[in-house]
């Protein structure tokens, strides 16, 4: 089938490389300041850490709740993942057994006028139902994603239950905001 896909997982880095010195540079010198999802995007995806995706992990929604010593557990977790331009990389109707961020390029999603870019994630929810996917998405052009599985996931859930009470807070707030929307 002769795919461009390449599927490895992050390389732990002590040589100080990462975006731990995101917060630096933006003059706050503080290493556990959280910068936001755009900022830690723009990068190079070449040799990512476990602290690049610490703290990319960090910046997304979902895991904003969860304290920094699970997220780093969550980071130790993530693959890379690349997609040539036309293939799959979700279909609709799957099972969902992982959540996707992207890093680089550009994804369709079919059915939809969306175009997803680095920093737009999908697939979160099916790190927790397990649920059909509810679109096919497909590489625009060369993708690349950081991919984090239900599977490991879930073990990680076990060993750390304060991360999946902290993931529960969040979307208990996100249901309580979407309720407030429909009743407006």
């Amino acid at each position: 089938m002769g795919r461009d896909r390449i599927r490895r997982p992050l390389q732990a880095d002590a040589s100080g490389d990462s975006l731990a010195r995101v917060g630096a540079a933006r003059g706050g010198g503080d290493i556990d300041e959280r910068p936001s999802l755009q900022m830690l995007i723009r990068r190079s995806w070449d040799t990512p850490t476990q602290r690049d995706w610490s703290e990319v992990l960090g910046a997304l929604p979902l895991f904003s709740r969860v304290p920094k010593r699970h997220v780093r557990a969550i980071a130790k977790l993530a693959w890379l993942v690349d997609y040539a331009p036309g293939e799959v990389i979700v279909q609709a109707g799957d099972r969902g057994n992982s959540m996707y961020l992207m890093l680089e390029g550009r994804a369709r999603v079919i059915g939809k006028s969306r175009v997803l870019r680095p920093g737009d994630f999908f697939g979160e929810m099916a790190l927790i139902d397990g649920g059909p996917r509810s679109a096919t998405i497909i590489a625009a052009d060369q993708v690349r994603v950081m991919m984090l599985q239900r599977r490991t996931f879930l073990k990680a859930l076990k060993q750390n239950p304060q991360i999946g009470l902290a993931i529960m807070e969040t979307l208990a707030e996100r249901v309580r905001r979407l309720e407030r929307a429909v009743s407006a």
